[in-house]
């Protein structure tokens, strides 16, 4: 299989009422579960990337993101590369360099105009590359202030249909991350998910619609978020606190003296099993009957 577009992964995600899981990645053994767990599934899988430091070295990430892109040209299955969170039209011609087959331009906290100017600017350029971007419209909070975060019913942190529907047609973006009561990291209260919201944006736009902040959400949010039209849902968090735990709780009982591979071992374990469930949590359709022999 080859790399492929947002579009591509997610061409028959509308009609067939099923999300793409999309999960950010930031070492080598994480993302290797991530691509194993959807090879496993047999379905398409989105490898995000953003721009997020975990390590002090200016060229670790051009390696790890050329590392990236070269593992997913060879998976089993079909893989989107995408930039998560582009701050600038900068950032997302960075991420055009390394292999990114998407790209997310994030002008939300811009005022309207600014933030059509600066997704059409991108969209010109990723679509001379034939690559797809997604865009945003309507503020996705962060888990530390947001009104989305204390899970409160506040109407001014949901996307409006009327300008979801002005948004595309005046960037023609191919795809469009919505706010409907999410936030991003963890939440200190269960969020307020305004499904009826969704569901007048599906009505309006046949663009495939993205989830961020998904990682306080359970099965039956995911299953609602989904049947309301939702098609690409963003995890982070929720996998990368499950993983810090269990290698975490790996090293503590680890003989002393003991080589550090059972630590690296949870790391892939984690993102493998989390990946799973989260695919089957997402009803994601199998492109390729599945596999007979579990390898891990």
């Amino acid at each position: 299989m080859a790399l492929v577009t947002l579009r591509e992964i997610t061409k028959y995600a509308i009609p067939e009422k099923y999300a793409v899981a999309a999960v950010t990645v930031f070492d080598p053994m994480f993302a290797e579960g991530v691509l194993c767990a959807a090879e496993d599934m047999r379905t398409p899988i989105i490898m995000m990337f953003g721009n997020t430091k975990v390590v002090n070295r200016p060229d670790y990430y051009p390696n790890f993101y050329n590392y990236l892109a070269n593992r997913c040209r060879h998976s089993s299955v079909p893989v989107c590369l995408h930039l998560d969170h582009g701050p600038s039209y900068e950032a997302c011609a960075c991420a055009l360099r390394v292999g990114a087959t998407s790209v997310m331009i994030d002008g939300s906290m811009l005022p309207y105009e600014e933030n059509v100017a600066v997704t059409r600017k991108v969209i010109e350029m990723a679509h001379a590359c034939g690559v797809d971007v997604e865009a945003e419209i309507g503020h996705v909070g962060a888990n530390t202030t947001s009104h989305e975060a204390l899970g409160t019913d506040d109407h001014s942190i949901y996307t409006e249909p009327f300008m979801a529907q002005k948004f595309a047609e005046d960037t023609d973006c191919d795809a469009l991350a919505v706010a409907i009561g999410t936030a991003h990291g963890l939440y200190k209260e269960r969020p307020v998910l305004n499904l009826d919201v969704l569901k007048e944006i599906r009505k309006e736009l046949d663009i495939p619609l993205v989830l961020h902040g998904a990682s306080g959400l359970g099965e039956e949010d995911f299953s609602k978020v989904v049947e309301g039209g939702i098609n690409k849902i963003n995890i982070c968090t929720a996998l990368v606190v499950k993983t810090a735990k269990n290698m975490l709780s790996t090293a503590q009982n680890l003989p002393e003296n003991s080589p550090h591979f059972p630590i690296a071992a949870a790391n892939f374990q984690t993102a493998y099993e989390e990946t799973k469930k989260h695919i089957r949590w997402f009803k994601t359709k199998q492109i390729l009957p599945p596999m007979t022999e579990k390898r891990y």
